[in-house]
């Protein structure tokens, strides 16, 4: 029967413990997925369940896996055991950054809003789309804090309209702008505001100016 999630084979650092993570024994990489990997050891490994600590380009990922299987063989002449397992324990911050680093993306939260500014800085008006979806709600929540939208929804479409404005200094801090257009409807007229946002490369700090509310317009 296929996997569920196909194996990639990238390199990347491995090692693995019997006793939760007490003691950390070296392995080698064979595949990895988000849904479990294999790896070479020295040792066979007779427990069922046992923790992994990866290295995934720079960032580290702790998991907990439940071995599928164990093939002995040798490696240089010696014996080494081909080990596969499911990974049943990891955070969420954790399946994001293997998810990231199975697909070919930037494992770093950095790296991949670096990314995709970049495509902002040819499609400004694009940056709805372009933002990554947790940078988005975090701005986007700056301005619910204001009472300048609504609260979001993961089934509504936030009412806004994003461009992108660049990068400039701000408090001595070179930032990121992005000028919002958003609605808020009333029960009888729906109110407009403008707000630009300042952002960090980190999304960290975030800076909101209120530049302008509208006059309110009548709900047909």
């Amino acid at each position: 029967m296929p996997r569920a999630h196909p194996r990639v084979k990238k390199p990347f650092k491995v090692q693995y413990s019997l006793d939760r993570g007490e003691t950390m024994m070296q392995a080698l990489a064979v595949d990895i997925s988000v849904g479990g990997l294999g790896i070479l050891t020295n040792d066979e490994i007779s427990m069922d369940e046992f923790l992994v600590q990866l290295t995934l380009d720079d960032e580290t990922v702790t998991a907990l896996v439940s071995k599928a299987g164990a093939v002995p063989g040798t490696l240089r002449g010696t014996t080494a055991w081909r080990v596969g397992g499911k990974f049943i324990g990891i955070t969420a911050d954790h399946w994001d950054t293997l998810s990231r680093f199975v697909d070919n993306k930037p494992v770093k939260e950095a790296d991949k809003l670096k990314l995709d500014l970049g495509a902002l800085q040819s499609r400004p008006d694009d940056a709805k789309r372009l933002l990554p979806k947790s940078v988005l709600e975090r701005l986007l929540g700056e301005l619910v804090k204001l009472n300048r939208l609504a609260p979001l929804h993961p089934t509504i479409e936030p009412l806004v309209k994003l461009r992108y404005l660049g990068k400039t200094k701000r408090q001595g801090v070179e930032m990121h702008v992005l000028r919002v257009e958003s609605r808020v409807v009333k029960p009888h007229h729906i109110n407009n505001y403008v707000t630009q946002l300042y952002f960090d490369d980190m999304v960290k700090r975030i800076i909101t100016v209120p530049m302008e509310q509208t006059v309110p317009e009548p709900k047909n």
